[in-house]
């Protein structure tokens, strides 16, 4: 707020998953892991950090538990089927392992299925797609970039299948109005995000831990992740093998309940495997955007979501058809419904306490990431600077011989718009253009120079707010215009 411009980090982490080198600088707004363009910051700035993540999660939780049971409503689901969806959708093992690792960011899965609720009503009428949009874009400013992802490709999908099912091409055009209106809307944040990717430099091995990238699971291993309660944080995906068995049911009873959400189920499943080396992953990783995703297993928890809506259509079919063998049936094998659920919930935290008891917490080996840099003559006449602090952005020079102001780690490339120089001499300020040294940012510093002054603008920022704007207003007056025109036909 004092400088009126977002400020910059640097992340001491040579395996920094989104770039390269030691130490890196990006542009704070820009990284698409910062949350700031969320109601649930407030939050944060009421009570101390602990206390609001703890309600922030809680608040999450409900608002997709609201989100399922609307869905359930939608799509005819029953009460009993509705809260087996929630429990396997919110009790994913990989989803609360990656949280309690640190990935506070997760949560955000818990606004989908709000997401996909407003998708499937905005088929029936449009003025809902705005709210899709809204939420989901909520998850991208809450810094969940991989739920973000996640939920656009699911919807991308699940469209697809959902219009070649009927070959409605309305349907086609309310799926391309989702991404259109979500483009606009966003730019404020997706814009600042794709110059930032543009420094992205993907592993190219697919298979080097180290780098975050994890290989799919083989069917064996899959298998075994599905019936482990433990199997570490990544590759955790129990269900157990009651819900393996009920997933069966789903996956050939869904073909005909359900076809679009059974086929997107699927094609997160097989995202997840490989079959003698060959996987969908692999040539998803191909496209930009997807080339940040690093572990294939991750993928299961939107399956699992599917999934376990066809699981709650499954119950409901077979609950309507025992019905009608008689009253007392019907109340048995609800009895046993309930039985059922309450075993596998139980299952579930089962495997959530033996995480907890084998997973260690993470320790920080690293050196502090915040320091002031002091600069500095090296013998090759180079001046080596660095900054981490975000309000350090002046320093005292007292050079004897023209030299070179080197900032490594900082892409010349992805900052040259971005960052503006100046140097004090002769007692006023004078502009000074960086130039690339090996990639990086390099300043030309006469000797004479005794201040050197670095601010930087924010144009990827502004144009995405710009867009975002005027977006918003021009879609609010066409919404009013052709809402007045229906009404007036009428």
């Amino acid at each position: 707020m004092q400088y009126y411009s977002f400020p910059h980090f640097a992340l001491g982490f040579t395996e920094f998953r989104y770039t390269y080198g030691r130490y890196i600088t990006y542009e704070f707004f820009s990284f698409p892991e910062t949350p700031l363009l969320t109601p649930f910051l407030l939050i944060y700035i009421l009570v101390d950090i602990i206390t609001a993540e703890k309600i922030s999660l809680a608040l999450h939780i409900v608002i997709g538990i609201i989100g399922i049971f609307l869905i359930g409503k939608n799509l005819g689901i029953n009460k009993i089927g509705t809260i087996l969806t929630a429990i396997l959708f919110s009790h994913s093992v990989n989803l609360v392992s990656m949280y309690a690792c640190g990935h506070i960011n997760w949560k955000t899965i818990f606004l989908f299925p709000l997401v996909f609720y407003f998708y499937i009503k905005s088929h029936q009428n449009q003025k809902f797609i705005l709210f899709s949009v809204i939420i989901n874009l909520l998850i991208l400013f809450e810094g969940g970039i991989h739920i973000f992802i996640w939920t656009n490709l699911f919807i991308g999908v699940f469209g697809i299948f959902y219009f070649f099912e009927s070959m409605v091409i309305n349907r086609l055009f309310t799926m391309l109005k989702f991404f259109l209106f979500e483009v606009l809307l966003g730019s404020v944040k997706i814009i600042p995000m794709i110059h930032f990717f543009g420094g992205y430099k993907p592993p190219e091995n697919v298979i080097d831990i180290r780098a975050g990238i994890a290989p799919p699971y083989t069917i064996k291993e899959f298998l075994k992740a599905l019936t482990t309660p433990f199997w570490g944080a990544e590759y955790s995906n129990y269900i157990g093998i009651f819900v393996i068995i009920l997933f069966f049911f789903a996956l050939f009873i869904g073909l005909k309940l359900n076809r679009p959400i059974l086929f997107t189920s699927l094609f997160f499943t097989l995202l997840t495997v490989k079959f003698n080396g060959i996987s969908l992953f692999y040539l998803l990783r191909k496209f930009p955007i997807f080339d940040t995703q690093r572990i294939p297993p991750r993928f299961f928890v939107m399956a699992i979501f599917g999934f376990g809506l066809l699981c709650g259509l499954v119950i409901t079919h077979l609950q309507q058809r025992i019905k009608k063998l008689g009253k007392r049936r019907a109340i048995l094998f609800e009895v046993f419904l309930i039985i059922f659920i309450s075993y596998i919930y139980l299952d579930l935290n089962r495997a959530f306490n033996l995480f907890q008891k084998k997973c260690n917490p993470l320790e920080i080996s690293e050196d502090p990431i915040f320091f002031n840099y002091i600069p500095r003559i090296i013998p090759n006449g180079y001046c080596a600077l660095g900054f981490a602090d975000p309000n350090f952005r002046v320093w005292k020079l007292n050079l004897k011989e023209n030299s070179y102001a080197v900032f490594d780690g900082l892409d010349w490339k992805l900052y040259r718009n971005i960052l503006k120089f100046q140097i004090f001499r002769n007692g006023r300020f004078e502009k000074i253009q960086s130039q690339p040294y090996n990639g990086t940012v390099s300043l030309p510093i006469p000797k004479d120079a005794t201040i050197l002054r670095m601010k930087y603008d924010s144009p990827y920022f502004k144009l995405g707010l710009a867009i975002s704007l005027i977006s918003s207003i021009l879609i609010f007056l066409a919404y009013n215009f052709f809402n007045s025109f229906h009404k007036n036909r009428k």
